[in-house]
């Protein structure tokens, strides 16, 4: 009997063997070679393994009926042989369960081996997106794509500007505005494709690059929303807007008196001024941007264009202007200095400085300063601001 269970041993180690090593857990086959003068590995196929298996069996038998036989105990052979035989049955039962074990294991390797390749093939993707971006567009709302070198310069240039004006905040404050002005705030950023729209001479405002509006509109089929408050019967500005960028931009006029004649076609007239609510000008109601934004439904929405000429309201309202959540992106307004609220010309200065601390604090940028030398003997001056991230400024020093 004790050669009965060593037979044993040796048959189920055997068994085990061959229904684990496909899975790499061990690889006792290695005291017999595969056939065809291969070497074990972990992609030695199954029918190998079985005869390989065989051939231990019958090895393993000779081996013990050689050694009973001669030791006169030819029923003990017999024994092993018959338990053997038991074995081989074993290992023939278990092998289905062990293949399927082993595609599984295969199919979950695979699955694991997609899903690690896609989630890399994304976050590959999605590192040349963000190496792609340029701070241009990060800083510029998408307004402005270009290389970093020449955004930085850009950025570098407007700190150099603006580090000037804080250098000398009180000069030019003798009492006009054509001196006051002469003194304060030049255009700290370029805007190369900048475009004057409107009428020549008073009426006309410069706009930057409305040829990227234009293609924002008809390539992406992005909205486009212009707000024109004071209009003086001339409507040049809101035509140029029709021609020069999209006549589906959504226009918008807004004036205290009747429209008269040369509405452009799809453009929207509102007789109302803007003003702070409660009040009224000429006799009528005024509205404040954001209750005119309600009222019209654009609440929350950008005004890619908001021109504002209203004698003077630009003084009062500019600190509403950005209520109800609108997003403006070009600033085209004429400043008045006779309706500057201030009781010495020290006191017009500080509030004038405090209009365009107002701006620039929101990332609003001077692209262009042109004086109504006609109109208001000087007095009057138009500006254009374009909105960048407060980040412009801060963060490329070098």
């Amino acid at each position: 009997m004790a050669t009965s269970n060593t037979c044993s041993c040796w048959c189920w180690r055997i068994i085990v063997a061959a229904c684990f090593a496909e899975l790499g857990e061990c690889n006792p086959l290695d005291m017999v070679e595969p056939t065809g003068g291969q070497r074990w590995g972990p992609n030695t196929g199954m029918a190998a393994r079985v005869d390989a298996a065989g051939r231990i069996f019958a090895g393993l038998r000779e081996t013990k009926t050689e050694s009973l036989l001669g030791a006169g105990v030819e029923s003990s052979a017999d024994a092993a042989s018959a338990e053997l035989a038991v074995g081989s049955a074993h290992l023939a039962a278990d092998m289905p369960a062990a293949r399927e074990m082993m595609r599984k294991e295969r199919r979950d390797m695979q699955r694991s081996l997609t899903k690690g390749t896609n989630e890399a093939s994304h976050a590959l993707s999605l590192s040349n997106s963000k190496v792609n971006i340029s701070i241009a567009s990060v800083e510029s709302f998408g307004f402005i794509d270009e290389d970093d070198a020449s955004w930085k310069l850009r950025s570098r240039v407007h700190m150099r500007q603006m580090e000037l004006e804080r250098a000398k905040p009180s000069q030019g404050a003798h009492g006009t505005g054509r001196v006051w002005w002469q003194t304060h705030y030049e255009p700290s950023f370029h805007c190369e494709f900048a475009e004057r729209l409107g009428d020549l001479g008073d009426g006309g405002k410069w706009v930057c690059d409305p040829d990227r509006i234009r293609e924002n509109v008809l390539t992406n089929g992005a909205p486009c929303l212009v707000y024109s408050v004071g209009s003086n019967g001339k409507f040049g500005f809101e035509q140029d807007i029709m021609n020069r960028i999209s006549p589906s931009c959504e226009v918008h006029t807004f004036d205290p008196a009747p429209a008269g004649s040369g509405l452009p076609q799809g453009a929207s007239y509102h007789q109302w001024p803007l003003g702070v609510d409660g009040t009224s000008v000429q006799g009528v109601e005024a509205k404040s941007l954001a209750k005119t934004a309600d009222e019209l439904g654009h609440k929350n929405r950008t005004i890619d264009i908001f021109k504002i000429d209203c004698e003077g309201c630009e003084w009062t309202t500019y600190d509403s202007w950005f209520d109800g959540g609108l997003d403006i992106r070009q600033i085209q307004v004429e400043l008045h200095w006779p309706h500057l609220p201030g009781n010495s010309p020290s006191d017009k200065a500080t509030k004038a400085h405090k209009f365009y601390n107002y701006l620039f604090d929101r990332g609003y940028v001077v692209f262009s300063k042109e004086p109504n030398t006609l109109g208001c003997s000087g007095e009057c001056i138009e500006y254009s601001f374009l909105k960048l991230s407060p980040a412009f400024g801060q963060n490329h020093s070098n």
